[in-house]
């Protein structure tokens, strides 16, 4: 019996190893290959738009490419244990498994998710096609059609699968009006301004994203100078998240109204190009860096889904258990 449990803990063991050189793999070097990604496209697309290189755009965004390849790998990972759950041994890994392929599995369903993710997947390369014109439609006016299809439909799809699986909350009511509402605004005056309408406003295009903006800041202020008020009275709780929304508004949300004033200004004609891809590179280095930092400190353990928030034809109890149990002292 002794000899019994030693060969369950190795295992255990063995396990645990091969799940956090996983969660590594779907996580942290995703972090840093995304910004890294976004950086190298972005300084090729700033180097296309001066004319400082004659370069296909196919090679202008060869790095999100590769990004998509990774991406690629790491859902048919996931996707692999999702479906091999129900086996002795994968329970394991699939409750603590991390990333976002099982945050999408878990909130639509595997069909759905699958049907998302390849139409997300299918707006680059289509653009990259629209941009140097190897994709051409009959119809001229709808020239950029083909991208902003393939964007639309994946939100529309995720968008309707969260709706048919949760109810009517609060933060889906949220998530609406702060990323779903402004989005399709924004995607829906870009692509008039691109075919039927160019007379439209650069102000008017970016109303939606700046709107957001700077109500995000507002509502984040507000939570700080509350927080510091509250954490000056010897709450350390409120003081740790004083400062996460102060570390918010300085890195992101600043950052981000910053470059959109500057998209508004280039577009109108007030600046050059190199206003707008100075800030975003900048700060897209910085994100490296912090990519690069964060991939040398430890992952948080996985939290076990919160099944309550699912309709009952999507639990499974037996999927909560896992063969942890078994080092247990049997009764």
């Amino acid at each position: 019996d002794l000899h019994q449990r030693c060969q369950q803990a190795k295992e255990l063991e063995r396990k645990q190893r091969c799940l956090r050189a996983l969660n590594y793999f779907l996580v942290r070097v995703a972090h840093c290959l995304l910004c890294i990604t976004l950086l190298a496209t972005s300084i090729l697309l700033w180097l296309q738009l001066k004319d400082a290189v004659e370069i296909s755009y196919y090679v202008v965004f060869s790095p999100l490419f590769g990004f998509e390849v990774f991406f690629l790998i790491g859902s048919c990972i996931t996707f692999t244990i999702y479906f091999q759950r129900s086996s002795a041994g994968w329970t394991f890994y699939w409750n603590r498994l991390q990333g976002t392929v099982r945050w999408l599995i878990l909130f639509t369903s595997p069909c759905e998710s699958f049907l998302v993710l390849c139409l997300a997947g299918s707006a680059l390369p289509l653009l990259a096609a629209t941009l140097e014109k190897d994709l051409q439609l009959p119809w001229p006016s709808l020239h950029f059609l083909p991208p902003f299809l393939g964007l639309w439909l994946s939100t529309l799809c995720f968008a309707f699968s969260v709706i048919r699986r949760r109810s009517c909350s609060s933060s889906c009511i949220g998530s609406c009006l702060f990323l779903w509402v402004p989005l399709a605004l924004f995607s829906s005056l870009l692509f008039l301004r691109l075919t039927f309408w160019p007379s439209v406003s650069p102000t008017m295009m970016m109303l939606p994203l700046l709107l957001v903006t700077c109500t995000l800041i507002l509502f984040s202020s507000f939570l700080t100078i509350a927080s510091f008020c509250l954490g000056y009275r010897g709450s350390r709780d409120w003081m740790e998240y004083a400062t996460t929304t102060l570390l918010a508004i300085l890195v992101f949300l600043l950052p981000m109204l910053s470059v959109e004033i500057a998209v508004v200004s280039y577009l109108k004609g007030a600046c050059t190009i190199n206003w707008v891809f100075a800030p975003w590179t900048a700060w897209l280095s910085g994100l490296v860096l912090f990519a690069v930092w964060q991939s040398f400190t430890p992952l948080k353990p996985a939290s076990l889904p919160q099944l309550d928030r699912l309709p009952n034809r999507y639990r499974r109890g037996h999927d909560l258990h896992s063969d942890t149990e078994m080092l247990l002292p049997q009764p």
